[in-house]
């Protein structure tokens, strides 16, 4: 029997907020904390990497056994998790218990994040059900960075995450609308080995493609607040252009879902990644607040176009989904390792390197993406 459209895309959305609403509203936690701790760059892109890194050790866990599992009930345990970091991080006093309560919310965020990719995974038009987790977690990233500097300027940082955690648990309560387990909507024939995988160069191909571009996001939008601390915006004024750019990005996987496959891929993905380079470029060399703020605010709505297109090609390959609940730990140990890259780049070169890292990584996607979709497999489904 057929699963709700409705319900799994709201499962499956709820599952996005809870993983991701801490690791995308930490922008505007980075200013505080470097502060509080005492913490360069370098310091921030690791602190911000473990987190990432416990993200990625339960997807990899999660994807192992993502079939067998029930996977409403470790999406609980997860929230239980981020729950649990999230109250270990508000009593922290030293670095170490703070690095140590990000490790537990990072935990629990790959086991929701887990969750929510093996079941959207299998319905029959996966990039509308992710498209809709992207507005869902779009529209509480919206929330939080605009929100969370006028806490921290009155309170501190412990209030900006005290925010964090009630959004994931206003929304957690839909991840009951989850399946217990993964239903497909077409036969499933999961591959049962990294061997037996169908279009194993394809589906590698997309997942660094998918992988670059998650790094050169996270590298611009990690340190965007202190790019706009530079020239001269005040915090609560960057949190507004950061809240507007994110409600600009809305529009993104409403593109994405109303425009799906109809005009085939290489156009999105070209005009998606070249504006996404173009956008961080900006960013990181604005010289004025004017600069910045025209760069700044087409940056989210490239990025939340994209990333359905990127989660339905690996999709087109693989209707079982095993490629697409594959892309969520190799995705995460990159982002585990790019801000520690990226937090050292912009603290020993200075920002403009970190756009010039960024534009590098967007291009050579760009290019994977272009080979990849010139195969048999997508021309038939264009």
């Amino acid at each position: 029997m057929g699963y709700s459209h409705l319900r799994l895309t709201a499962g499956v959305a709820a599952g996005y907020v809870a993983g991701y609403a801490g690791p995308y509203s930490f922008v505007v936690l980075v200013g505080p904390l470097m502060e509080r701790f005492n913490l360069t760059e370098a310091g921030i892109g690791a602190l911000f990497g473990v987190e990432m890194l416990a993200l990625a050790i339960a997807s990899v866990w999660f994807a192992g056994k993502g079939t067998v599992l029930n996977i409403r009930q470790f999406s609980l345990f997860g929230l239980l998790a981020i729950v649990a970091g999230y109250l270990v991080a508000v009593a922290s006093m030293q670095l170490w218990q703070f690095a140590l309560a990000r490790f537990i919310i990072g935990l629990g965020e790959g086991l929701v994040l887990g969750a929510a990719n093996s079941a959207g995974a299998t319905a029959s038009n996966s990039e509308r059900v992710f498209g809709g987790a992207q507005l869902a977690i779009s529209s509480a990233t919206m929330l939080l960075v605009s929100a969370i500097p006028q806490l921290t300027l009155h309170w501190d940082y412990h209030a900006g995450m005290g925010l964090v955690l009630a959004v994931v648990l206003l929304t957690g309560i839909f991840l009951g609308f989850l399946p217990e387990r993964a239903v497909s909507e077409q036969p499933d024939n999961r591959a049962s080995s990294i061997d037996s995988l169908p279009h194993l160069s394809l589906g590698t191909l997309i997942l660094l493609a998918f992988l670059l571009f998650s790094l050169a996001d996270l590298s611009v939008w990690l340190f965007s607040e202190r790019m706009g601390d530079r020239v001269g915006l005040s915090p609560t004024t960057i949190g507004l252009l950061l809240g507007v750019g994110t409600g600009i990005g809305l529009a993104g996987p409403v593109i994405a879902i109303f425009v799906h496959v109809r005009y085939g891929r290489i156009l999105p993905f070209t005009a998606g990644l070249l504006l996404l380079a173009g956008s961080m470029f900006g960013i990181t060399h604005a010289a004025n607040a004017q600069i910045y703020i025209v760069s700044l605010l087409p940056l989210n709505l490239t990025v939340l176009f994209l990333y359905p297109y990127f989660l339905g090609a690996l999709s087109e390959i693989d209707a079982s989904g095993t490629w697409t609940i594959l892309s969520a730990p190799v995705v995460s140990f990159g982002l585990a390792v790019g801000p520690i890259i990226t937090g050292v780049l912009a603290a020993e070169k200075g920002y403009e390197t970190v756009g010039w890292f960024a534009g590098m990584l967007t291009l050579t996607a760009l290019g994977l993406m272009l080979v990849v979709l010139s195969r048999e497999v997508f021309r038939k489904a264009s």
